[in-house]
């Protein structure tokens, strides 16, 4: 439905069978503004999540390359060294960054623990960067992740519910231009106004 979706599009005297005119015209037009309103909500929350989790997603890829350098550099004679953490793909799947970074922090903490020559721990990677703030980064990259998935079905949802009722509301439409070209003759103004279906 086009912005044409207004009041006089359905005339007072010009009701359709089943008692639809202009007041439930109306009707439908609020109920159809708030779903798109409310779809539009959702997506823009959706998109927020999805900059946060790529962010985040980021961030943690080059601190897995910092970790990574440094067990090469400065452990390439340890045990550690033959457990380098891998680095997963942007657009790698939740279950992956969970491995990855789990896998990360278990190795850092166990690198913290050892009992290693020329060492003191904690080992921190470029501007102090500890495993406990790892952790924290993690938890909040989950916490995007899920709040992505959450946007993504509910306005999936959101959409269906608003194309559903659109539907509807063209079925109505549809029947009202039928009864206007029915009803009135060639020229008459009220043809010229028929809301467009688009």
């Amino acid at each position: 439905i086009r912005a044409g979706f207004v009041r006089d599009e359905l005339p007072q005297s010009l009701g359709l069978r089943g008692g639809y005119g202009v007041a439930q015209l109306t009707d439908d037009r609020a109920t159809f503004e708030a779903n798109q309103k409310s779809v539009t909500e959702s997506e823009n929350t959706t998109e927020t999540a999805s900059r946060r989790r790529r962010t985040l997603r980021e961030s943690l890829r080059e601190r897995i390359r910092q970790f990574r350098a440094a067990l090469l550099s400065d452990f390439a004679e340890t045990e550690f060294a033959s457990a380098l953490p891998t680095i997963p793909l942007q657009s790698a799947g939740d279950a992956a960054w969970s491995k990855a970074l789990t896998d990360l922090a278990d190795l850092w903490t166990r690198l913290n623990n050892a009992d290693l020559e020329d060492f003191t721990a904690p080992l921190t990677l470029v501007g102090g960067y500890t495993v406990e703030q790892l952790i924290t980064d993690t938890a909040a990259l989950t916490e995007a992740s899920h709040t992505l998935k959450q946007g993504e079905q509910a306005s999936k949802n959101l959409r269906r519910t608003r194309d559903t009722h659109l539907k509807t509301v063209q079925a109505q439409l549809v029947r009202y231009r039928k009864a206007v070209l029915n009803r009135f003759a060639e020229g008459h103004a009220l043809l010229a106004s028929l809301p467009g279906l688009e």
